[in-house]
């Protein structure tokens, strides 16, 4: 069971976590909107959305006045969808909304920048800012808050029927042109099944994507501690399935 645990020392939450965070200091006399460890604590929450693969491409970083979320190109450039691409997009938004539902949770006032004329193949990024002078109440950083229940696997989903409470509540969230559907018609799950399927099985033929694949496997546990890409454990395989996955990793081996 991955541990849970806020750690004050930069290097200690980075070994924790495994996500990249720079703190740098201002030399001027202004206080900071908020303290480095609010900051620390507010990019731990972004690190919990979820990503393609799990390849975690973001460098959050704060600088006394602002945090950055932005595409770690240098780290994952080659190795996980380009910056631009949707699939990296639908993570930077994900990973803005827990930033902005944690700030809201602690009442902490925060403005968005997003500047969307910069996204390129190489560059993503959001910006956010702080005003301290307006909390309301001091903030102590909670790693039991459901963030932190983020789970990463494939295995089967449940045959149970959704409550049906649960399945309305659900239904009702919505926000602007967003919403929840339940889907709960068995020819309907057959036809998006279906679909996913399909989209399974385009990873196995075509090069870039199954690359992209195999760069994301992690087979040890020393891999495993890098904190991205797919633990092998987390995709419910068949007995050998892990070694038969690790053979045809190889492009060449496919041809």
């Amino acid at each position: 069971m991955k541990q849970r645990v806020f750690l004050n020392t930069l290097t200690s939450l980075q070994h924790t976590s495994q996500f990249y965070f720079d703190l740098r200091h201002r030399h001027d006399h202004n206080p900071p909107m908020i303290s480095s460890d609010i900051a620390k604590y507010l990019a731990q929450c972004g690190h919990q959305a979820p990503s393609a693969d799990n390849s975690q491409p973001w460098h959050f970083v704060w600088d006394g006045t602002k945090l950055t979320v932005q595409y770690d190109a240098k780290r994952v450039q080659g190795k996980t969808f380009v910056a631009k691409s949707p699939a990296t997009l639908l993570s930077l938004g994900a990973t803005i909304e827990n930033i902005i539902e944690i700030s809201k949770h602690y009442k902490i006032p925060a403005d968005l920048i997003f500047d969307i004329s910069k996204l390129s193949t190489t560059n993503a990024s959001a910006e956010f800012t702080f005003d301290h002078n307006q909390l309301s109440e001091p903030v102590i950083p909670d790693a039991k808050h459901p963030l932190f229940n983020r789970h990463t696997n494939r295995f089967p989903y449940q045959k149970t029927t959704l409550p049906q409470d649960i399945a309305g509540h659900l239904s009702t969230f919505t926000e602007n042109n967003a919403k929840i559907t339940v889907c709960d018609q068995k020819p309907f799950i057959q036809n998006i099944a279906q679909l996913i399927k399909l989209a399974s099985e385009v990873r196995f033929q075509t090069q870039e994507v199954h690359e992209w694949l195999g760069e994301s496997l992690r087979f040890s546990k020393e891999d495993v501690k890098k904190a991205d890409g797919l633990d092998i454990r987390t995709l419910d395989l068949p007995p050998g399935g892990s070694i038969f996955l690790k053979f045809i990793s190889s492009w060449k081996r496919m041809q």
